[in-house]
């Protein structure tokens, strides 16, 4: 009789399962299938781990109660940074987490004062939903300043000068500039226009031509603007320097009717090369 080995050695090729194995290695694939068998599966690893859940809530306004966009979040457990995150635009966010316990969210944002909480949390928790007290921002000094006519008498001057229309426009600040001692150091700035000395008195007079005396018609006059005081024209050569450049809040000039705007009408027939029109600093 034939021994065993001699019986497996002979026997040829054996089916095992759906695999086609030669006998001689079948002791082998027994030992790999039995440690195959002995080893958890893999949906077994996983159920024996912590299930994987949401932490989640939005950050509101305690005043408004809407929601507090961009605020900076902290997830801590355990003394540990579990994670961080950002509000949305409605104040909510969002953490994985794995275990469920004791946590501590810090939050911070510009405009409210920093906040901790502290959260028991499970799988099955509801959204959390958490307050930030605002606060009011100390910011640094401010200087206001204001382009408004210091009285309604000077509100046409001020309005004209902001549309630049026509003329040349001197305000309190230029004049301030300048230190001029006399008005007639302020005309000999303004272009189109010279001094000219008329028995002592210094007249602003037009540098574009001379005014024909239709009683000489050899004749040839200077062409003198005429000066208003506060909407009221003066009579016929007074003196500019009468007026003190530090009682003057504006000073508007106009080197020829054309340019003289429609507040002025009344006044073309008078200046017919042009006007000078002097705002005071009176009460108003």
């Amino acid at each position: 009789m034939s021994s065993v080995a001699d019986r497996v050695r002979h026997a040829g090729p054996r089916v095992f399962g759906r695999a086609l194995v030669v006998g001689a290695e079948l002791p082998l694939l027994l030992l790999l299938l039995a440690l195959l068998l002995g080893s958890p599966s893999a949906g077994a690893q996983a159920n024996s781990r912590s299930d994987v859940g949401a932490l989640k809530g939005r950050i509101i306004d305690e005043r408004s109660r809407g929601g507090v966009d961009r605020a900076f979040i902290v997830l801590l457990h355990g003394g540990d940074t579990a994670g961080v995150a950002y509000s949305d635009t409605v104040g909510a966010f969002r953490f994985s987490v794995a275990d469920a316990g004791s946590y501590s969210i810090l939050v911070r944002r510009l405009g409210y004062l920093p906040q901790r909480f502290a959260v028991e949390w499970a799988n099955a928790a509801s959204p959390l939903e958490l307050t930030l007290v605002p606060i009011a921002q100390r910011i640094g000094e401010v200087e206001v300043t204001s382009s408004a006519p210091t009285s309604a008498r000077v509100a046409g001057f001020e309005d004209r000068m902001s549309r630049h229309g026509g003329g040349t426009f001197i305000n309190r600040q230029k004049l301030d500039e300048w230190h001029s001692m006399r008005m007639s150091d302020v005309m000999r700035r303004v272009s189109g226009v010279k001094l000219i000395d008329s028995s002592g008195v210094l007249l602003v007079a037009s540098t574009r031509g001379y005014k024909v005396n239709l009683m000489k018609s050899d004749f040839m006059a200077p062409c003198i603007l005429r000066v208003g005081i506060d909407g009221q024209v003066k009579e016929w050569g007074f003196p500019v320097n009468s007026i003190d450049p530090e009682q003057i809040h504006g000073v508007e000039v106009y080197n020829g009717p054309a340019t003289i705007p429609p507040e002025f009408n009344a006044l073309r027939s008078d200046a017919q090369c042009g006007l000078v029109m002097i705002w005071t600093r009176g009460a108003p």
